[in-house]
């Protein structure tokens, strides 16, 4: 399967009607979403904590992290996002796909409506 790259708009605020449309790599492998951080603070984003992350090559980083809202199809969802530095990519993360109920078609190679799972305490 090649790259999955899709068209996102990252949102401030909640009831927020601009954003900036970039596009994304979507990567199963990362749990959190990644935008430049200087897209982030022209948009009003900051910094809420920085957190370690663990980069493809085995390094661990710190990276600073704040709450953005992301768009994808028509649908908008909360979630953490990572400041990124400059030549990282762009990438939409597992928090992101799974709550908005999204998964990888390996063979169209773009994003499609798949399950949200559940376990109901009662099978506790």
């Amino acid at each position: 399967m090649g790259k999955v790259v899709v068209p996102i708009t990252v949102l401030p605020q909640i009831g927020a009607r601009r954003g900036a449309v970039l596009q994304a790599l979507v990567d199963t492998g990362a749990t959190l979403s990644m935008v430049p951080e200087t897209m982030l603070r022209r948009l009003g984003i900051r910094p809420t904590d920085r957190v370690a992350v663990r980069l493809a090559n085995g390094r661990v980083v710190k990276r600073s992290v704040g709450e953005a809202r992301f768009r994808i199809d028509g649908k908008v969802v909360p979630s953490l996002v990572i400041f990124g530095k400059p030549g990282d990519a762009t990438v939409i993360g597992l928090v992101v796909l799974e709550s908005l109920g999204l998964v990888v078609d390996t063979r169209k190679g773009k994003l499609v409506k798949g399950e949200i799972l559940l376990l109901p305490a009662a099978n506790l």
